[in-house]
């Protein structure tokens, strides 16, 4: 996955977990709000959905293998304040 930043655009791709590693090991930027989140799922498919702090309703569904969903979730310049994600055969959501 990879996270997007009003200040630092789209982030490194993150391939593992150590929140002490900013570069690869995490999402987002030390101090600044995430407004965009990508997942891409190798050999399955991911549903992933997020909301903003501005606004009361879920986004619209992603997932990371279907040409019909879109393919990153949340709006420029809106920090997300939450993220549903799935991995499954078909929409959970």
């Amino acid at each position: 996955y990879r996270a997007h930043t009003r200040a630092h655009g789209w982030l490194d791709w993150v391939y593992k977990s150590d929140p002490s590693d900013t570069n690869k090991g995490c999402a987002g930027y030390p101090g600044e709000a995430l407004d965009g989140l990508e997942i891409v799922g190798l050999n399955c498919t991911i549903y992933y959905r997020s909301q903003t702090t501005q606004r009361a309703r879920w986004l619209p569904v992603c997932c990371s293998n279907d040409a019909a969903c879109d393919d990153w979730a949340g709006i420029y310049g809106e920090p997300l304040d939450r993220v549903q994600v799935a991995v499954c055969n078909k929409n959970p959501f």
